[in-house]
């Protein structure tokens, strides 16, 4: 089995402004599953002229087997769990839940590719189609073994994080007395809007798509998107870290293309652009 020398990126959403987001796509072997909206086949004419796109998975929301499975979740969540009716509704109509169940439809294609080709991902990356990456993302960065403190685990793979000032941080250890490194940890930009880890440790967080809200905590936010990636990792024995600037939490929020972009529509580079990444609403 040979070792990949790309990252496999893993990406999922629907369509909005994916035509304007894919320029900036970082370099890697894109494996996708898109929900299927009016107009995605044109887009997927333009997916399957790409270099990078791998394989490309159109998803419906109205899936059955999809529709099955969140029910039984929901269910679960209720029975199991007390969630209160609110969430189960919240969790029914937006994206939480079936954000990670297409990062595990995409995992089954990565799969697929890697045994029919022998070979394997040494990193993956999951990122949505309405986001822009601004830093590269150094997959060669080497870590010292005798520490892994906060601010490193955030910042050594995309060098320029280290250099915003207003870097909010987050960590969660399983064992606080023996810090996970790089090779058992989850590395999210903004909780769980971009995240990447090695392959082996994707294997376990992509089954959240299957098991979504089994694992409660005593956050009274539990249930979400954001505390259910950083739950599994916690419950599996990984490493979270997690960091956000204050324009990336603005992008999603009081989106402003001012922010991100210079007025002749080119990305903002200079010593005020303090983001790797952000959320393109329009």
């Amino acid at each position: 089995m040979s070792i990949h020398p790309l990252c496999a990126i893993i990406y999922t959403g629907q369509i909005r402004t994916l035509r304007t987001t894919l320029p900036y796509l970082p370099p890697g072997d894109v494996f996708a599953v898109i929900q299927k909206e009016e107009g995605w086949e044109e887009i997927d004419a333009l997916l399957r002229n790409h270099p990078s796109f791998v394989k490309v998975l159109w998803f419906s929301a109205n899936d059955a087997r999809w529709l099955e499975l969140r029910e039984t979740l929901l269910y679960r969540m209720q029975r199991d769990h007390q969630l209160e009716d609110r969430w189960v509704h919240y969790l029914r109509t937006s994206g939480s839940m079936v954000e990670y169940y297409q990062a595990y439809l995409a995992s089954l294609l990565l799969d697929e590719y890697e045994a029919t080709h022998e070979c394997v991902y040494s990193f993956v990356l999951r990122l949505r189609t309405d986001t822009i990456l601004k830093d590269a993302i150094d997959w060669t960065a080497e870590w010292s073994p005798n520490e892994f403190p906060e601010l490193q685990a955030n910042t050594f793979r995309i060098q320029e994080r280290s250099r915003y000032a207003n870097l909010n941080m987050e960590t969660s250890q399983p064992n606080r007395s023996s810090p996970k490194g790089p090779h058992e940890s989850l590395i999210a930009l903004r909780k769980n809007v971009i995240y990447f880890c090695p392959r082996e440790v994707f294997r376990t967080i992509c089954l959240l798509g299957l098991n979504y809200g089994r694992i409660k905590t005593e956050d009274p936010y539990w249930w979400n998107a954001e505390c259910q990636l950083e739950n599994i990792c916690r419950h599996h024995g990984f490493g979270y870290y997690s960091s956000c600037t204050l324009l990336e939490d603005k992008s999603l929020y009081e989106y402003n293309p001012c922010h991100y972009f210079e007025a002749d529509g080119t990305l903002k580079r200079g010593p005020d652009a303090e983001f790797s990444f952000f959320i393109k609403r329009f």
